[in-house]
């Protein structure tokens, strides 16, 4: 599944996106976007998800995706 397929079915505007890289890949993080950024950054938006993580810090969603 792609970063894009998850950004499609996500319709709320408040939802943060975390991309980070697996713990085989190193588990670094590539940062935090919204779901109009994310669309427009071709790079980030083709990537490949291999897990899916939600968190709620000091009231904000954000949803973890780990990409390769």
């Amino acid at each position: 599944m792609k970063v894009k397929d998850i950004t499609r079915q996500v319709n709320d505007p408040k939802i943060v996106f975390e991309l980070k890289y697996t713990i085989k890949e190193g588990g670094g993080s590539l940062g935090f976007y919204n779901k109009n950024e994310l669309y427009y950054n071709d790079k980030l938006h083709n990537m490949t998800v291999k897990g899916i993580n939600i968190q709620y810090y000091n009231n904000t969603r954000y949803l973890v995706l780990e990409v390769k």
